[in-house]
């Protein structure tokens, strides 16, 4: 019994209690700043402190990874394209590939280092090998900062190896941007950052043999959903920001300036949580359902037909606002021959509050046209049906 408390009370320290997500509820935090999104809603879901200054430590990786993803795509850069380990980069100190003055490395695997076990020397031989300089390259950081709207963002690093006023600063709410655009135009490089893992070879590391590094996100493997991004360490502060998807929906979540490494984690997991807590995916149709039986004119083949969902009116929708979804559907009062089978005619419109979502209403079967005797009588009728009776 006594063993089972020491474990109950140790598990409640790592996973602290938070509140459920209810507008205008909080939670405490163990980070000084922080803040979670939802990328494809943009909808900020709880935030602290988010326009804070701190030093982002290796978090600016982010920025060094996109910049260096979008070169590769402009240039057509393959990734066994070769990159000179200067001396400035085998110099570098902090987390690092450890790789050798001289060697040349494929920049797929300077990405790979980059972005599983944080390389600041691999930051540095990128950078070089795509702009010449580190110093160029931080002007392009800087650069894409203003681009994207980080406007309490300012960077002199490639790798976030920087301290104080002087140094790399930014945001939560900053880097949230940041890491919503790198995730959604370079969404392969997911794959990198969910990797557990990373070795160097020792002919790239000048080593007697290979060096095996893990990954430094806490949430990596023990959260579910977690597929990234990226830790920092600066001065006793530790940052995090991280990424997860279950099921429809996916989360941003950043936070700085936790006083432990523990704390980091309790803090990601709990903002985590309150975020996912908040929403709920709705089904208000489903691919094949029933909508209406359409009367038909000109076709040879048929006088009604059926007309359908044509796919799955499935949604993600904040729990506070499930009681302002709105359904609607628009299609023609009648059909006429010439159309065929899963031709899209109409479409059922969800509306929550100030967002659209659409599904295709499609036909069950080809409607055939008909012979000209036939499509005169049909049009008479349909005037008719217009004029007289005013049912179309």
């Amino acid at each position: 019994m006594k063993k089972l408390l020491i474990f109950l009370t140790a598990f409640s320290l790592f996973f602290p209690t938070f509140a459920h997500a209810e507008e205008g509820k909080t939670f405490d935090l163990e980070a000084g700043s922080a803040i979670i999104v939802n990328p494809n809603t943009d909808e900020t879901l709880f935030e602290k402190n988010a326009d804070e200054q701190l030093s982002p430590a290796s978090l600016t990786k982010v920025m060094t990874l996109l910049i260096i993803s979008e070169e590769m795509e402009k240039r057509h850069t393959k990734e066994s394209e070769l990159a000179k380990i200067s001396t400035k980069a085998w110099k570098t100190d902090g987390s690092k590939m450890f790789l050798q003055v001289d060697k040349k490395v494929p920049v797929g695997e300077l990405k790979k280092g980059l972005a599983i076990v944080s390389g600041n020397d691999a930051a540095v031989a990128l950078a070089e090998h795509f702009f010449g300089s580190t110093d160029q390259f931080v002007e392009k950081m800087n650069e894409r900062a203003k681009q994207l709207g980080m406007t309490n963002t300012h960077f002199v690093t490639v790798n976030g190896l920087s301290k104080g006023k002087d140094g790399d600063l930014s945001t939560a709410r900053d880097l949230s941007i940041l890491t919503r655009y790198y995730v959604k135009h370079f969404p392969q490089n997911m794959e990198l950052h969910k990797t557990k893992s990373y070795t160097t070879l020792k002919k790239y590391a000048g080593g007697r043999d290979n060096i095996t590094q893990q990954n430094r996100n806490p949430l990596l493997g023990s959260y579910k959903g977690v597929d990234g991004l990226k830790t920092g360490f600066v001065d006793g502060h530790y940052n995090l920001i991280a990424t997860a998807k279950r099921g429809d929906i996916r989360l941003i979540a950043v936070t700085m300036k936790s006083p432990t490494d523990s704390a980091r984690a309790r803090a990601g997991y709990a903002i985590l949580n309150y975020g996912f807590n908040q929403y709920q995916t709705i089904n208000k149709g489903n691919k094949g359902d029933a909508i209406d039986t359409l009367n038909v004119y000109k076709a040879a083949n048929a006088k009604q037909t059926n007309v359908v969902l044509g796919e799955n009116a499935t949604f993600v929708v904040n729990k506070k606002d499930i009681n302002a979804i709105k359904v609607k559907d628009h299609m023609p009062k009648y059909l006429k021959g010439g159309v065929k089978k899963g031709e899209k005619i109409g479409e059922r419109i969800v509306t929550v509050k100030d967002k659209t979502y659409t599904y295709d209403i499609v036909v069950t079967e080809d409607l055939k046209p008909t012979n000209i005797i036939y499509r005169l009588f049909d049009s008479i009728a349909i005037m008719f049906n217009k004029y007289v009776l005013g049912t179309f």
